[in-house]
């Protein structure tokens, strides 16, 4: 209680919080100003989120800079299959894509076809979970999508159905920077 109660969480939260077991992973408790979500074996803590956060984010030219509050994503044009991957970096088929290009937050229900699955769709909620994340990690997630199909979890992986392939003549390189 002594730890949490600057939070603004009174003494009943607290007992319900102590109460929980493991099993409860994502249950969240409220103040006026923070939230403690339950993940395994930690509670976290973090403020309210701002009701004033961006939700969408438009990337309208393949050369464009997008501010998404927690990163930047530096969009350029490749005519050169890259040598290496890297996590925050996504390569994509120009030939595949429809512009403007959506940055939005996951939302329940969102599949894609992940690198490697054969063409076997995943749901994004599964994906989390085999990769452990938090539900304050998973809101952070940004997801790009052309013309409402996921292209890339920013960060994390590209979807099958935009990869580049030896007959790409152009390739968007999408960077993240935090």
């Amino acid at each position: 209680y002594e730890c949490i109660s600057n939070f603004g969480f009174n003494e009943d939260q607290v007992k319900d919080i102590l109460k929980t077991t493991d099993t409860n992973t994502g249950r969240q408790f409220f103040t006026n100003t923070h939230r403690a979500v339950l993940d395994r074996h930690h509670l976290l803590l973090t403020p309210t989120r701002s009701p004033n956060t961006t939700e969408e984010v438009f990337l309208n030219a393949p050369t464009e800079k997008v501010d998404l509050q927690d990163c930047v994503i530096y969009a350029s044009i490749s005519n050169q299959l890259p040598t290496h991957f890297e996590k925050n970096t996504a390569h994509l088929a120009m030939d595949k894509l429809t512009f403007p290009l959506k940055f939005r937050r996951w939302k329940s229900g969102d599949v894609f076809q992940p690198i490697g699955m054969n063409g076997r769709q995943q749901k994004l909620k599964d994906f989390f979970v085999n990769n452990k994340l938090s539900l304050l990690d998973k809101e952070k997630i940004w997801i790009l999508e052309s013309s409402g199909v996921i292209c890339w979890i920013v960060g994390w992986r590209v979807d099958e159905r935009f990869r580049i392939d030896e007959g790409c003549k152009e390739v968007l390189v999408l960077e993240r920077k935090v």
